[in-house]
């Protein structure tokens, strides 16, 4: 995986920062998406962060998907808080506790599916995913999971956290916000696919997700920074491209961005 260094944030453009930790700088809002920007407990990452975290500066939002180390990591996110003392957090329900026992001043607001989040200049909204939460033995699923529908102005955005392949739920979330732009989807962990199928898509099932929300562009995520699963690094890309149009794949490398055209 090549990582490009990022010298300057570029106004309205989605960065990838490795994993499925992504930067949305749109309309003068910037929004910060699972951020692990180091190793986590039991994987070490295996692509340079393409930053440097003073940069992580004036960020309105950051927006945590589920309590998976891999998603949810403190030691980011305290970084992070101590440059951006006005962020909020957009957490699943019953995260909240667990942020603010190591950040305790920190504002935040919960969802559940299909609530939408207090926020100014910026629409945000909590999904469904089929996935599962825990960070210790004793406390699995006692906080949601889930994924995010972002619009501002007439640009929707989905990204999708983790998840495996749920037709109905996909159909769900197409029909109650229509047709997306801009689709994030995670397109790697699948192998051994008796292990990994209940909770993560391989990249056709990621394929035929982009299809049901009937998405403009597909950004790719999830792969080719922490050795979670068994298969090739690059592999989840390749059979990506086999199975959507590759004009609209957006394949970043990580430290690149997408620019957003705000008459997309």
């Amino acid at each position: 995986i090549i990582v490009n260094k990022i010298d300057n944030i570029v106004n309205n453009s989605i960065y990838w920062l490795g994993h499925s930790s992504f930067l949305i700088d749109i309309n003068n809002t910037r929004l910060l998406i699972d951020p692990v920007l180091f190793s986590i407990i039991g994987f070490k990452r295996q692509s340079v962060l393409p930053l440097q975290i003073n940069q992580l500066t004036n960020i309105d939002y950051l927006l945590i998907s589920h309590d998976h180390y891999d998603h949810f990591d403190i030691k980011s996110i305290k970084q992070i808080y101590s440059r951006n003392k006005k962020i909020k957090a957009l957490l699943p329900l019953n995260l909240g506790s667990v942020l603010q026992k190591h950040i305790k001043n920190i504002d935040y607001e919960e969802a559940g599916w299909f609530q939408k989040y207090n926020t100014n200049n910026i629409e945000v909204s909590f999904l469904p995913a089929d996935h599962w939460c825990r960070r210790t033995f004793f406390d699995q699923n006692k906080r949601l999971w889930g994924s995010f529908y972002i619009k501002i102005n007439n640009i929707s955005i989905f990204f999708a956290g983790d998840t495996a392949f749920n037709k109905n739920m996909f159909e769900d979330i197409h029909q109650t916000v229509g047709d997306i732009d801009i689709c994030i989807l995670p397109i790697g962990c699948y192998s051994p696919s008796f292990m990994m199928r209940d909770h993560h898509m391989n990249p056709e099932e990621a394929g035929m997700t982009f299809s049901i929300l009937k998405g403009k562009y597909f950004i790719p995520m999830h792969f080719g920074t922490f050795a979670l699963s068994d298969e090739p690094v690059i592999e989840p890309l390749e059979r990506l491209k086999r199975v959507v149009d590759n004009s609209k794949i957006i394949s970043l490398n990580i430290g690149d961005y997408f620019p957003i055209k705000l008459n997309i």
